[in-house]
């Protein structure tokens, strides 16, 4: 079974228009800034290349206007088609801050509140599972304090039988898990779950009538014109339209088309394009500002509620505010967002590959992005 994984970062990212990248306007102009952007992809290629990535993305995202993308390597290793700025990529288990912003968009609808419980939302479920779980509430749900377990015994129940829809396995898959007694009382201990995050996806569908990805559809991609977005593993099987994700073995990337089951969606099957990806967090670099949620919901979902996880994002304290980040990967694929409202700025990294050093060669990539950008800015 794969998993979603979530792996604290500190990432900044690099652009160019040489090396196969591209450069969107975001505020440099002129052969200096040109000359600066040649050296800052030089040193994102560099990195590439030394951790042995098959692919880099890279973006640098302002509160307002286009985001700065640069895409560096190959779709695939062993063939030589590169990878470009509008590629999709994987955001595995920041797939996580998107399910919970609609869930915000929800609350201000009046559909759902954070403090709904499952058994309000969900009495068919309750009637079959454990009772421990009755009172778990959306809020504790997406920031992973509802008692449940990290993952599903069996994420691939029923996907094989004809005819299911993924509503009706997700709704088997919480039968079986929630059979036995909470392991910790709802609300008492922050755990990992990327299944209580399936959990609140199907609370979303109840409450708006919709399945969790028709209702993203209808909450965030159509009010921010996100055209690019789809679920599991990005392009066509067996063609290369989009870049493949690769395992590593003996230190040699493999390509690989694999994702989670789509049951697991809500925790973590997004793709889309980085100039896509930009628009969701703009509302995050910006405060708000545009107000796509209301302030309240839009503080419930940065607030942390302890082991510094709010709902789809980790806080990160800074000397004068805070940071909001996010890692995620589908062991195939390696994403990592950082945001920094003081400073009106959001700035993400995907690799088309996942190891057990992606996290740490993110960290040493961004300690030299970070000193090139606060040097480099000329906003």
């Amino acid at each position: 079974m794969r998993t979603t994984a979530l792996f604290p970062t500190f990432i900044y990212c690099a652009i160019s228009t040489s090396l196969g990248a591209f450069l969107m306007p975001a505020g440099l102009h002129g052969q200096t800034e040109a000359q600066k952007l040649d050296e800052l992809t030089n040193l994102v290629k560099a990195h590439q290349e030394k951790s042995k990535v098959p692919a880099l993305f890279a973006a640098i995202i302002p509160d307002q206007g286009n985001p700065t993308i640069v895409a560096v390597g190959q779709k695939k290793h062993g063939d030589p088609a590169e990878v470009a700025i509008n590629n999709k990529v994987h955001l595995g288990s920041c797939t996580k801050a998107v399910t919970a912003l609609l869930a915000a968009r929800l609350v201000d609808k009046k559909k759902i509140a954070w403090n709904s419980k499952l058994q309000d939302v969900l009495p068919d479920l309750m009637k079959q599972v454990h009772a421990d779980y009755g009172d778990v509430t959306l809020e504790q749900l997406l920031s992973h304090r509802s008692g449940m377990v990290g993952d599903a015994e069996d994420w691939w129940l029923m996907s094989n039988e004809e005819g299911k829809s993924v509503d009706e396995i997700r709704q088997q898959i919480a039968i079986q898990n929630l059979s036995k007694p909470a392991a910790t009382a709802p609300g008492k201990k922050y755990e990992y779950s990327n299944f209580g995050y399936m959990i609140a996806g199907m609370m979303i569908a109840k409450v708006n009538q919709k399945s969790w990805e028709e209702s993203l559809k209808e909450e965030i991609f159509e009010p921010l014109k996100i055209d690019s977005a789809g679920f599991g593993f990005p392009g066509r099987a067996s063609e290369l339209e989009q870049p493949w994700g690769h395992t590593f073995f003996n230190g040699k990337a493999s390509p690989i088309q694999i994702d989670n089951s789509p049951a697991l969606g809500p925790a973590g099957t997004l793709h889309m394009s980085l100039a896509d990806w930009a628009k969701i967090l703009q509302v995050f670099a910006a405060n708000n500002k545009e107000e796509f949620v209301s302030k309240e919901s839009f503080e419930a979902l940065t607030t942390s509620r302890g082991d510094d996880y709010a709902l789809g994002w980790i806080v990160v304290p800074q000397k004068k505010s805070q940071a909001l980040s996010h890692d995620g990967s589908n062991t195939t694929w390696y994403a990592s967002v950082w945001i920094f409202p003081e400073i009106k700025r959001a700035f993400v990294v995907v690799t088309n590959s996942a190891s057990d050093d992606s996290g740490a060669n993110a960290y040493r990539l961004i300690s030299k992005l970070k000193k090139w950008d606060r040097t480099h800015r000329s906003d």
